[in-house]
């Protein structure tokens, strides 16, 4: 499995121009199997209709067994049987930011990008306990994710942003993910699960296959007992060309947003940038809730325009965003990610910010 992708070097200033891009898509097919809606009568809810949206009838998940149902058959002839609920009960947990920081990300890799241990990964959610947040967010379930990072944070009181990551195999490769978080079942450690990191910017899904993934993902998640938001994350850009054909099958709107990737936003405006993508963000899907669950400046690498990177510049532009709309959003990184390549600008490795915290503050 991929780790977390690189970041997007996009001026989101030029998004604009996007608007009123069209939408071709109009049928969702996976690994050449189309999603369908189907309206069934299920036996045990007597005379209720229920509609399993964006089913994938390819699904390995062993949540609900569809039985002997097929196209041809009667409503009344269908009978569908649900697993019990895991361990960790019914509901989610509420995204309860203290003040104005909320999340980090974080990734259990090592430099050279192998997997870290247990004991690893519970010393780093301790530390990120330590500096005041309340939530991490990590990428998808790999390198024993959810038991590792889920049993830490339950030790010291964090609460979780999930993800099932998507990347070149598409949405098959993503599939299994989804059964890890239904089997996992922690539902009382999750604020949010995010399904795709990027996946429509870089082309590894359609709209059309991303809707009807994340419909059926969601389905998955409170078949299992999960009340909480599900969601997916895209660049400014991707939302305003593709983000209405979202809306249906989101609770929230999510972004991935980097001020250092407009060359226009010195750090001490990083704060104000972030506010100003957040109100674009807000009309994609009137009424939803919106959040950047990525955000950050780097403290190396060459400049981008009045975007500098440095330690002190990183300083200021996480206290600038923090203080501006901090419990909104989720600051990347917790430490270097020295697996990667240097990227644009040559800061792809140089994103870690755990030393800019001090007790719930960014100095």
């Amino acid at each position: 499995m991929s780790k977390s992708p690189r970041l997007v070097c996009e001026d989101v200033v030029l998004t604009q121009r996007l608007l009123g891009a069209p939408d071709s898509a109009t049928t969702t097919n996976v690994s050449s199997t189309t999603y369908t809606t189907v309206t069934v009568i299920p036996t045990e809810t007597g005379s209720t209709t229920t509609t399993w949206g964006s089913w994938d009838p390819s699904s390995s998940s062993s949540t609900t067994s569809w039985g002997s149902w097929t196209s041809g058959a009667s409503a009344s002839s269908y009978t569908s049987t649900t697993s019990a609920v895991p361990s960790g009960g019914s509901g989610n947990a509420a995204i309860a930011p203290a003040g104005s920081l909320w999340a980090l990300t974080y990734s259990p890799y090592t430099a050279s990008g192998g997997c870290k241990d247990a004991g690893s990964i519970t010393a780093d959610i301790t530390a990120i306990k330590a500096l005041g947040f309340t939530t991490v967010r990590i990428y998808s379930t790999d390198c024993s994710g959810l038991e590792y990072v889920g049993t830490a944070a339950r030790s010291v009181g964090l609460k979780l942003i999930l993800g099932v990551f998507i990347e070149s195999s598409g949405i098959s490769g993503a599939q299994p993910q989804v059964s890890d978080i239904v089997a996992w079942g922690q539902w009382d450690l999750v604020e949010m699960i995010i399904v795709g990191n990027e996946a429509l910017y870089n082309n590894y899904v359609s709209v059309s296959d991303l809707a009807g993934f994340i419909s059926s993902s969601k389905w998955s998640f409170s078949n299992a007992g999960y009340t909480g938001p599900v969601t997916t994350t895209e660049p400014l850009s991707s939302w305003i060309q593709e983000g209405s054909s979202l809306c249906s099958s989101i609770d929230v709107v999510a972004a991935n947003i980097h001020a250092f990737f407009n060359a226009q936003t010195a750090a001490s405006q990083a704060g104000a940038f972030i506010e100003s993508e957040l109100v674009i963000l807000g009309g994609i899907c009137p009424g939803k809730s919106t959040y950047v669950v990525e955000s950050g400046w780097p403290h190396a690498g060459q400049p981008n325009g009045a975007a500098i990177p440095g330690p002190s510049e990183q300083a200021t532009a996480l206290a600038s965003i923090q203080s501006t709309c901090g419990s909104q959003v989720v600051f990347f990184t917790y430490e270097d990610d020295l697996w990667k390549a240097p990227g644009a600008f040559d800061v792809e490795q140089s994103w870690g910010c755990a030393d800019v915290f001090h007790n719930g503050t960014a100095m």
